[in-house]
């Protein structure tokens, strides 16, 4: 019973997660990107004779700390953001898919798990190799 809960969960999972979703990507970088030459135009501005390295440099890490420091905010522009360019028309519509799995193979990793006590004898970087 609980190996059927654990399987629909991770089986489910990007439903509720939407983990490959372009837009929220798309707007995480947007955002950043905005930030960081806010940041650069503020530091030029207080030093215009400042090399462009070392500006860069400093805006690079009040990027860091705003990140660190104001997570909701960032957090909440990046879902306005989302928001905004799913909203647009020709927007594509957002595609979710669902884990490919073989459950031929997976029962037999349970059934070997159960017989020996772990997954495999032998593991080959991600092959799992049943003897």
């Amino acid at each position: 019973m609980v190996l059927a809960i654990l399987s629909c969960y991770v089986r489910l999972y990007p439903l509720r997660a939407h983990l490959w979703d372009d837009a929220r990507d798309q707007a995480t970088l947007m955002v950043i990107y905005k930030l960081k030459q806010t940041f650069l135009q503020q530091v030029m501005a207080q030093a215009p004779n400042m090399p462009p390295a070392l500006a860069a440099h400093l805006a690079d890490e009040k990027l860091n700390a705003t990140l660190h420091k104001d997570n909701q905010q960032f957090t909440g522009a990046v879902d306005r953001v989302t928001g905004e360019l799913m909203a647009q028309p020709g927007a594509p519509a957002q595609k979710i898919y669902l884990l490919e799995s073989d459950p031929y193979d997976f029962y037999d990793l349970t059934d070997n798990i159960v017989k020996t006590g772990s997954i495999a004898s032998i593991i080959k970087g991600s092959n799992i190799l049943i003897p």
